[in-house]
């Protein structure tokens, strides 16, 4: 069996992990290991762009209590300080790197999207995942520290328990080397999962076919705590077509005042407000569930048994963004579908089978190291 030898493995290569590849290898050997090519995987589709407090008339304290607003109290509020109190210097650090972010003369262009009370958007025009995602491909590649695999999938952690020594540690991986079809050992004293999420794994979803939580299940079966399983991302706009693959809609166009409308047929009347007393606009964060007017109240996770808005093939148009209807040959069966979660959920709950409403608390599910 074919074998490699670093100080550090990166498994994942989106933002985070490409980032951390780059901070380590000034003083450690990495290895950065995806399971296709480098740009594959969610980064890459984020369109509207990265929050940070830059203008005169923002604050970190606005911008934290915004992120507590749409996070309905489940925020790590350490976290949540932490992150944007550093946002401005991760920017600029990105722009370091090369990243073309959108300018307006000489200073970062501010855009504003949902869930947000000022313009702290940073963004390269439409496309700021792919931007920023190629600048830093571009840098790891020039990068000597760093050592990329492409198309080895993660088969399994090696812990020291598996090799029947003591101690709960982790002494690198397996990964199946798609080329050659055989399993390679990757040994390191450290292990990083930037694996991402595991979205692919409901029906409709605009989330990329690498979203399938590989990371996830090694770490369950090293011994890891899981937790916060119930938190998947699923993106509240998306375009439907027939003969294409579903793509999100952006955060953006929310964010400047774009609108979700009924049919003419039903009023053509905005819906969201009879779901959240916020009102919508760009203080209005959609979530997934409130896109539905089955829904009884904010906060309840499944619907009505009643066949979801966006749900409706024989009703194309039925979803209009900015006064606009989507291409008379797409109907807006949810690209992401309907969003029931249950604990143990092992298949996505379509219409004729609806799922019982769950509310979300802090914990997530966890499960105790393996002993």
């Amino acid at each position: 069996m074919a074998s490699h030898d670093f100080d550090v493995l990166i498994v994942g290569s989106g933002l985070a992990g490409l980032s951390t590849a780059l901070h380590l290898a000034a003083t450690h050997r990495v290895a950065v290991i995806t399971k296709r090519e480098l740009q594959d995987g969610s980064s890459g589709w984020a369109q509207g762009g990265i929050a940070a407090v830059l203008a005169d008339d923002d604050s970190f304290a606005a911008h934290i209590q915004d992120t507590l607003v749409a996070g309905a109290g489940l925020c790590d509020l350490a976290t949540t300080r932490f992150v944007v109190e550093n946002a401005p210097q991760s920017i600029g650090w990105l722009r370091s790197l090369g990243v073309p972010f959108t300018l307006e003369g000489d200073d970062l262009h501010l855009t504003r999207e949902g869930g947000h009370s000022a313009r702290r958007i940073v963004h390269a025009t439409d496309a700021t995942g792919a931007a920023v995602q190629k600048t830093l491909i571009d840098v790891v590649r020039s990068t000597p520290g760093i050592t990329v695999f492409e198309h080895h999938t993660l088969v399994d952690l090696i812990t020291a328990r598996k090799l029947g020594l003591s101690g709960q540690r982790c002494l690198g991986l397996y990964a199946l080397d798609e080329a050659s079809d055989t399993v390679v050992t990757f040994r390191a004293p450290k292990t990083i999962l930037a694996t991402g999420g595991a979205g692919k794994v409901y029906l409709y979803t605009t989330n990329p076919d690498t979203a399938t939580g590989d990371g996830i299940a090694a770490a369950w079966r090293a011994g890891c705590r899981v937790g916060n399983m119930e938190f998947v991302q699923f993106h509240p706009t998306g375009l439907y077509h027939p003969r294409a693959k579903s793509f999100l809609i952006s955060e953006a166009v929310r964010g400047e005042g774009g609108r979700l409308l009924l049919p003419e047929s039903a009023g053509g009347t905005r819906f969201m407000p009879l779901h959240d007393e916020r009102r919508g606009g760009a203080r209005h964060r959609l979530r997934d569930e409130e896109t539905r007017p089955g829904l009884r109240a904010p906060g309840h996770l499944a619907p009505e048994p009643r066949v979801p808005a966006r749900a409706l093939p024989q009703h194309p148009g039925l979803l209009r963004i900015a006064g606009h209807r989507h291409h008379p040959g797409a109907h807006p069966r949810g690209a992401h579908g309907p969003l029931h979660l249950r604990r143990r959920a092992h298949r996505p709950v379509g219409p004729h089978r609806p799922a019982r409403p769950v509310r979300r608390g802090r914990g997530g599910l966890h499960r105790p190291a393996w002993r």
